[in-house]
């Protein structure tokens, strides 16, 4: 820094400094929360995120793919909507998509 601010005086000098420190460190040192409190947002901190294989990658979309026919040709959101109740059946359609996690799962992710 001393080499870039010439004919500046020591107390000017001092002055940038401590500024330098209050603002922390460069962009390309932050992470990408604090470059987006600062307004910049770095995506090439986040993405691509998360990096799938092939095969999870055609589960994935299998699985929406039937979520998405559920939803448009089955699924009684009118009559959730009329009755404020979600039928058991419904709620069992989308344990067999595999959309809701089954018990099995819950319980091994709780021990």
């Amino acid at each position: 820094m001393k080499n870039i601010l010439k004919n500046v005086s020591a107390r000017d000098r001092k002055m940038i400094e401590d500024i330098e420190v209050m603002l922390g460190p460069e962009p390309s040192e932050m992470g990408f929360a604090k470059n987006l409190f600062w307004g910049r947002f770095r995506n090439d901190l986040i993405f691509p995120y998360p990096t799938e294989s092939k095969d999870e990658r055609a589960k994935c979309d299998a699985l929406l793919a039937d979520l998405e026919d559920y939803l448009k040709n089955e699924h009684p959101s009118i009559l959730i909507d009329q009755e404020e109740y979600i039928p058991e059946w419904s709620l069992k359609r989308l344990f067999d998509i595999g959309v809701m996690p089954s018990a099995d799962i819950n319980a091994a992710q709780a021990v």
